[in-house]
């Protein structure tokens, strides 16, 4: 009852609001993939984040009614928001970006020498002007709030097997007042498409666990990869 009302009022919606439809929606997603008879349904819903206009789910066993005007509850980001890949003028700020990830995958600081900024400001413009990485920042209100970075694979194994194209995702953090809008997905989406154009065929990431189920809900799976820490 509480995802019909939520899915048929048009009023605007606050932010805690906003974090029960997006769980309300992982559930209907949940709920989908056990159900074979709408695999239609299913395979939309995997392809579009809970942030994301979802009008083709249908009344189906007299559970759900139908959730076009969802759209209302999931496109609450601002209007004014828009992905856009960045120069390397503001590779300072995707350094702090690329930080904040760090953080959030629990990596020390101790791995970093002091002039880290430096260092990640003057790769990330070498992979840039040889076209081996795109940054994108949703910006909000003049400023960015989320970042992702899409870079061709460099070294082993990329430059011996190099008639196979790969490319890996970092630097993806969204600012916590703008967490729950798909803002996520959004840049991640961004930073895979332009791998896809250079013609990667697989694109990996590391993952915080409480952002798998984003990444899932685009297509990646687990990998075979193993680490032993020393």
């Amino acid at each position: 009852m509480e995802l019909r009302n939520l899915a048929q009022s048009g009023e605007p919606r606050s932010f805690g609001q906003l974090a029960v439809a997006n769980q309300l929606s992982d559930r209907i997603c949940e709920l989908l993939v056990k159900r074979p008879s709408v695999a239609r349904v299913q395979t939309q819903l995997r392809n579009f984040p809970a942030s994301v206009l979802i009008d083709s789910i249908h009344y189906h066993d007299n559970k759900f009614t139908s959730l076009a005007t969802m759209k209302n509850l999931f496109m609450r980001q601002s209007t004014d928001v828009e992905i856009k890949s960045v120069e390397p003028q503001l590779f300072d700020v995707a350094a702090e970006f690329w930080l904040a990830m760090r953080h959030e995958l629990a990596m020390p600081d101790g791995d970093l020498p002091t002039d880290w900024k430096a260092r990640a400001v003057a790769y990330f413009a070498r992979r840039y002007h040889a076209g081996e990485l795109c940054w994108f920042f949703a910006w909000a209100d003049k400023k960015p709030v989320a970042s992702a970075a899409g870079f061709l694979l460099d070294g082993y194994p990329s430059d011996i097997c190099s008639l196979r194209r790969a490319g890996y995702v970092a630097g993806v953090f969204v600012e916590p007042a703008w967490r729950r809008r798909g803002l996520a997905h959004a840049v991640t989406s961004a930073a895979v498409e332009w791998l896809k154009n250079l013609g990667c065929t697989s694109v990996r990431l590391h993952a915080a666990n409480n952002a798998r189920p984003i990444y899932e809900s685009m297509g990646f799976i687990p990998s075979n990869e193993m680490l032993l820490k020393g």
